[in-house]
């Protein structure tokens, strides 16, 4: 009976670290950091997601590799969690995986590979499989999908509303400052804590830089990408934003704006003119989306702190 244990754990041992393709080196050094749940994250899995992130945000490899490393620590935590609720929650079918598909294609244009031998060259530079590009986007689209299917019946549109807003943003309005951003969105526990963590987040700014720092702070979706929110029109910010930008200059960072979904740090990375002539329907239509993902990117905050407030996270 023994015996057949030690056989057991020897060919548990053996499927598990066939999983991962380790150098000689790498697997003497292999150490679980992290459980959540049936879910494991090693020393090896936050490498790789470190190269991973270093793809999606250059400014990473300027960072030095004790925070480089968390950012991945705290990436890798939050999609296992999202990975297990949608295990739980979602049922996928071919219209699902069709659409994955596309988004894998946007993901390699977005790295400038169309031609399969580049990808292929791609994939091999950066030790990474089609499979693990495949996962990371799948999980982030059925964590969507899921966020979707859970809230769709609660968004809210007033389309009313958003027409009048539309034409009081366009009213008398021939050109409008259009302003390339990034932001960096907290939560503070206490609203006497906003200044010192606003003072802690700028030192970080100073120190490493603002994308380095949104994907330390950041709670918000861009965190991965550095914080960028990317080219927005003037009209479409509200009000109190428009007054905070207003008196800023490139490259320059608002004090945080407080919003629905916590402390908001808006960076201006460049801005321009631009001459308005814009199809009323298909502008309002943009509101409408625009609104729609509002909605749902804050439900998605809502229910994924929920999910990580009672899911049992430990530590090695």
């Amino acid at each position: 009976m023994k015996v057949k244990k030690i056989k057991y754990l020897f060919f548990f041992l053996l499927f598990f670290f066939s999983s991962y393709k380790f150098t000689n080196l790498d697997a003497a050094e292999v150490k679980i950091l992290y459980k959540i749940n049936d879910q494991i994250i090693t020393n090896i899995d936050v490498k790789k997601e470190l190269r991973y992130l270093k793809i999606l945000n250059d400014d990473l490899n300027y960072l030095d590799e004790g925070s480089a490393l968390q950012i991945a620590k705290k990436s890798l935590i939050n999609e296992k969690i999202k990975s297990i609720e949608i295990k739980k929650n979602l049922v996928t079918n071919n219209d699902n995986e069709e659409y994955l598909e596309r988004i894998i294609n946007q993901f390699y244009l977005r790295m400038n590979l169309s031609d399969k031998g580049d990808i292929k060259n791609f994939l091999k530079k950066n030790s990474f499989s089609e499979d693990f590009i495949e996962k990371k986007l799948r999980i982030e689209t059925q964590w969507n999908e899921l966020i979707f299917l859970k809230y769709r019946n609660q968004i809210d549109i007033d389309r009313d509303k958003l027409r009048k807003k539309l034409d009081k943003d366009l009213s008398n309005k021939k050109k409008q400052v259009s302003y390339h951003l990034y932001e960096i969105l907290f939560v503070p526990e206490n609203t006497s804590e906003i200044e010192s963590l606003y003072e802690e987040i700028k030192k970080s700014i100073d120190t490493i830089g603002f994308k380095n720092t949104a994907n330390l702070y950041s709670i918000s979706d861009t965190a991965k990408n550095g914080g960028e929110i990317g080219w927005i029109k003037e009209f479409q910010l509200n009000k109190k934003i428009r007054n905070k930008l207003k008196n800023l200059k490139i490259g320059q960072i608002a004090k945080p704006i407080a919003t629905s979904n916590g402390q908001l740090i808006l960076k201006i990375e460049d801005f321009k003119q631009i001459e308005i002539s814009l199809d009323v329907n298909k502008e309002l239509d943009k509101y409408i989306i625009n609104e729609k993902n509002r909605q749902l990117n804050q439900f998605s905050k809502i229910y994924f702190k929920k999910l990580k407030e009672n899911i049992k996270i430990n530590e090695k």
